[in-house]
C-alpha cells in the first residue's frame, strides 16, 4: 500500500506541470541525462578509440543527447 501512495504522489507532481514549464524541465532532463552519461563514459578520456560497439553506441547517443541540449537552450534563449 506505501507504494501506491507514493506513485499518486508523484502523478499529483507531474500533473501540477504547466505547459511553460515544460521546455525547462525538458532541458533539465537533457542536461542531467548527459552530464551522467558523460560521466559514466568518462568524457574527459578524449582520443581514445571506444573498444566495443556498444560504447561506441554510447558515446554516440551522448553527442546526440550533447547537441539536442545545446540547440535546446539556445532555442529556450531565443525566447
Amino acid at each position: 500500500m506505501a507504494r501506491w501512495g507514493l506513485m499518486q504522489t508523484e502523478i499529483k507532481e507531474f500533473a501540477m506541470t504547466t505547459p511553460r514549464e515544460l521546455p525547462d524541465i525538458s532541458i533539465a532532463q537533457l542536461w542531467t541525462l548527459t552530464r551522467f552519461l558523460g560521466e559514466q563514459l568518462g568524457e574527459g578520456r578524449e582520443g581514445a578509440e571506444p573498444a566495443t560497439a556498444e560504447t561506441r553506441a554510447c558515446h554516440e547517443i551522448l553527442r546526440s543527447l550533447s547537441r539536442a541540449y545545446s540547440e535546446a537552450s539556445s532555442t529556450k534563449a531565443l525566447k
